[in-house]
């Protein structure tokens, strides 16, 4: 992942990513990258350029690339448009970190307007605010999971539900739920999920995930 910026008096702010499934590849995409640059007069933030390399059994590689002979640093995790990957593909760590996320904004709403209102305009704030960080890319990383109440973002929901109530911590959920007529949160990814694939199959053939996929 390389970061660009342009050159001119109006400066704009640009995230560009090379995939390869070679070393040899990556490195021939740099070099068209750096070709490119000089041309239109681009600079490419190398403090903010990144290379990760994908394995699912984590082993590391020693592999090195260079950008206008400057070595890019190899990360083994890397934050690209909110999300967090890990170089082991999994996207646990990157769920985990918006349902921290989540939380804050939570603990925003409590502090600002506090919990003593009507459930209804609760519910609508913890929707339009709290969730759509929570489950933020979870299409992509709640895809083949299998959801329990113990998800840090079930949790997350439950706990809401029960200091609006003003019940015991230890509530059945299912009846936190049913009392405010809600579904657990993995429905919405699951349909999520469901409206990205359908997206990606009716896409053009040229789009990048329909290739990779």
């Amino acid at each position: 992942m390389v970061s660009v910026k342009n050159l001119s008096p109006t400066v704009a702010l640009n995230r560009e990513i090379k995939l390869s499934n070679s070393e040899k590849g990556l490195q021939t995409a740099l070099n068209v990258l750096s070709d490119f640059c000089k041309c239109w007069k681009l600079e490419v933030n190398i403090n903010k350029s990144k290379v990760i390399i994908f394995n699912s059994n984590g082993k590391t590689h020693n592999y090195f690339f260079k950008y206008n002979n400057e070595f890019l640093e190899t990360v083994k995790s890397y934050c690209y448009l909110g999300m967090t990957l890990q170089h082991t593909g999994n996207l646990n760590l990157c769920s985990s970190l918006l349902v921290e996320k989540g939380r804050k904004a939570l603990f925003k709403i409590k502090k600002t307007i506090g919990l003593n209102n009507q459930c209804k305009l609760l519910e609508k704030l913890f929707d339009s605010l709290v969730v759509p960080i929570a489950l933020y890319g979870s299409e992509v990383w709640g895809i083949g999971k299998q959801h329990r109440d113990s998800d840090p973002f079930e949790h997350l929901q439950y706990k809401f539900i029960k200091e609006i109530l003003g019940i015991h911590c230890k509530a059945s959920n299912a009846a936190c739920l049913a009392e405010l007529n809600r579904l657990p949160l993995y429905t919405r990814i699951e349909f999520s999920a469901i409206k990205y694939w359908l997206h990606i199959l009716e896409s053009n053939n040229s789009l990048a995930v329909k290739i990779i996929i």
